[in-house]
């Protein structure tokens, strides 16, 4: 039968697993109302360019005040749409982290399943304060609050959009031209627009965001249970290429309270570092339960793994067999509890789970391609983490689909 510590580590990675599709919805809806705007903006640019004789390279004080008038407008009609997103990731974002606080508490209850054996439950403010006004890094400039990444963002697609139609429309182009630059070309999907690198810094932030807020509410949670978790063990990764820092950090524990590193477990260094450790980042804390801080001194638990409440008297037992209690209870609770293994990747941890969980993470072909094609984790993205379409699989490995026998 799985030890508590092993059910409650496939609990965690499933649902941190499963939270991708949370982040996949999320992004989307940010997006949406940034495009939203979209339509508006480019309206507003057509008619005052033209208005402003866009194209000519006589600039007048008057084409002056009439160029900043346009840019305050396009100001607040960008200004309209950082305000609602701002207020969407706050409202999302504060829901996800006290959804993940309650869900690890009740993983533990269920992983455990020992009668009054619970996690402590922080304050809902306790959580919420400790993911926003905690900051997380993206890249190699300081780390910041996510109201400090938004406003950043919102300070920078301002600038690029100030700037790009300032100088165009001073050096005389156009207004399709003008338009062009800001929101792009239909050939390229609006891909190629000023437009579009806000949204892609949008997206990052947010799905960085989103594990920074998960892994801020467990940690919450688990630092305020240090006297039934032992330390937090670094899981790296959810998907594709492994970056440096998490592969340098994958498998190792950063021990809670005045707990040790359980023997034959790497030490995190340093012992407070945390996902994401870098944009983007699908790494993941999974915490180690201790056995003799569920077991403590009592001199019986009440199991209830099976369905059936099963009292465990420690006292009888170690009369019976003529041992201590307590080396009795330890030895109980360590066969119970368990203890986790030294590194298991998060491929190796897939490795084990069942087809349909496979292939509900993979998809059902790179699933198949992944048991029986040979293909690792690695084999399924780029070096950029951008994710290879069937056909470039196909083309970078085609005897792995004959071993797999998809066609």
């Amino acid at each position: 039968m799985p030890t508590a510590n092993e059910l409650y580590r496939d609990a965690l990675l499933r649902h941190a697993t499963n939270l991708q599709g949370y982040e996949e919805a999320l992004v989307e809806r940010v997006i949406r109302i940034i495009n939203a705007t979209e339509r508006d903006l480019v309206a507003q640019l057509t008619d005052r360019l033209e208005a402003l004789g866009a194209g000519s390279v006589t600039i007048t004080k008057f084409r002056r005040q009439r160029l900043e008038e346009m840019l305050a407008r396009i100001r607040d009609i960008r200004r309209r749409a950082w305000t609602e997103v701002n207020q969407t990731l706050r409202v999302e974002l504060t829901d996800l982290a006290r959804e993940e606080a309650e869900f690890v508490r009740e993983a533990f209850e269920e992983a455990v399943q020992i009668e009054n054996v619970a996690l402590a439950a922080p304050t809902v403010a306790a959580i919420r304060a400790a993911a926003m006004e905690a900051p997380f890094r993206m890249n190699s400039e300081a780390a910041r609050t996510l109201a400090e990444w938004m406003a950043s963002l919102r300070e920078a697609d301002q600038r690029r959009l100030e700037e790009a139609l300032r100088i165009g429309y001073l050096e005389g182009e156009d207004v399709n031209t003008l338009v062009r630059r800001v929101r792009g070309t239909r050939a390229n999907r609006y891909r190629d627009g000023l437009l579009q690198i806000t949204r892609r810094q949008v997206e990052t932030v947010v799905r960085t965001a989103v594990s920074h807020f998960a892994n801020s509410a467990r940690d919450t949670v688990w630092k305020a249970n240090a006297d039934v978790i032992l330390g937090l063990q670094w899981v790296s990764t959810l998907d594709g290429r492994t970056t440096d820092i998490c592969r340098a950090r994958d498998g190792k524990v950063a021990p809670l309270g005045d707990n040790e590193v359980p023997p034959g477990l790497p030490r995190l260094d340093p012992p407070n570092a945390r996902p994401p450790a870098h944009a983007n980042c699908r790494s993941v804390m999974v915490a180690i339960v201790s056995p003799e801080g569920v077991v403590g001194r009592r001199p019986f638990v009440v199991d209830t793994r099976t369905g059936r409440r099963r009292e465990i008297d420690f006292r009888r037992m170690a009369r019976q067999q003529g041992r201590p209690v307590s080396e009795v209870r330890r030895e109980w609770a360590r066969q119970r509890v368990g203890q986790v293994p030294a590194k298991m990747t998060y491929e190796e941890w897939l490795r084990r789970q069942d087809v349909e969980f496979q292939n509900e993470v993979l998809g059902p072909t790179r699933a198949k391609l992944f048991r029986e094609g040979g293909l690792s984790m690695d084999d399924f993205v780029t070096n950029s983490g951008r994710r290879y379409s069937l056909q470039e699989l196909r083309r970078r490995d085609a005897e792995a689909f004959r071993k797999a026998g998809v066609s």
